[in-house]
């Protein structure tokens, strides 16, 4: 029942990567399952300074060219990279939210044309929850009182029709 894989490089060899995708393609020859690949060449900081987008280029081309369909680049966080990137690689583009992301208007007018939310709600959350009980351990218990979720809301985000 899938319909698509997605296969990242990491801090691995551009080479592994694409590989490993041309393997992927020739298995599916017969069905068209999407195939995405991901560089982590912003979100690890893997390039020096001024080089992570001809980098990210560099190993998205090795990936299309292996027959990727789509390219995820999370820690892409400007509209001229964005730019630069899609313009470049011609296959759909996927960003990931991280501090600083252009809005969705702009992002799509640079060639974005997906947008994951990554762990950006869970890191809001979490965040929130930490400051909350940094306050109550301090004797404020005021943080958690201010909660804007009811609990009859809070039920139906749980609930078996939620999804």
């Amino acid at each position: 029942g899938a319909v698509g894989i997605n296969i990242e490089d990491g801090a691995k060899s551009p080479a592994l990567l694409a590989e490993k995708i041309a393997r992927i393609r020739s298995a599916l020859s017969s069905t068209s399952r999407f195939v995405n690949a991901r560089t982590d060449v912003f979100l690890r900081g893997l390039a020096p300074a001024g080089s992570a987008v001809a980098m990210t280029i560099e190993r998205l081309a090795l990936y299309r060219d292996s027959g990727t369909d789509g390219v995820f680049v999370p820690g892409l966080a400007s509209t001229d990279d964005a730019h630069a990137v899609s313009a470049a690689i011609t296959l759909p583009l996927n960003v990931m939210i991280v501090p600083n992301l252009p809005g969705a208007t702009l992002l799509y007018a640079a060639g974005v044309r997906r947008i994951s939310a990554g762990p950006a709600p869970f890191r809001v959350a979490y965040d929130s929850a930490c400051n909350a009980v940094d306050s109550f351990l301090k004797g404020d218990f005021a943080p958690l009182g201010q909660s804007r979720l009811d609990f009859k809301t809070l039920n139906a985000v749980f609930s078996e029709h939620a999804i």
